[in-house]
C-alpha cells in the first residue's frame, strides 16, 4: 500500500451502496440512520453477531420466515455457521 491508504475486508458485505458511521452514545444506544430506516421501511431491526462483526438486519416478516423454512434446513444452518467461525 502506498499514499497511507488502508484496504479494509468486509467478508459479509456483498455490495454497499451507502455506508455511514455511527457511535454508541454514553448508555450503549445506537441510531439506525433516517437513510437505512427509509430503505429498510421498518422500525424493527435484527442484531446479528458473526464473530468479531454486527450486522443490523431488517427484522424478517413471519411471511418471510415461513418461505425460508422450506427452503433451509438445519444442516445448511450449522454448515453456515461453521463456515463463518
Amino acid at each position: 500500500m502506498t499514499g497511507g491508504r488502508k484496504a479494509y475486508k468486509f467478508p459479509q458485505l456483498i455490495l454497499c451502496m451507502e455506508m455511514e458511521t455511527v457511535t454508541l452514545d454514553e448508555k450503549g444506544r445506537l441510531t439506525v440512520p433516517a437513510q437505512a430506516r427509509a430503505t429498510a421501511k421498518t422500525k424493527e431491526f435484527v442484531v446479528i453477531t458473526l464473530g468479531k462483526q454486527v450486522q443490523i438486519v431488517p427484522k424478517p416478516s413471519l411471511k418471510q420466515l415461513l418461505g425460508l423454512s422450506k427452503k433451509v434446513t438445519a444442516k445448511d444452518l450449522r454448515d453456515e455457521q461453521e463456515r463463518i467461525a
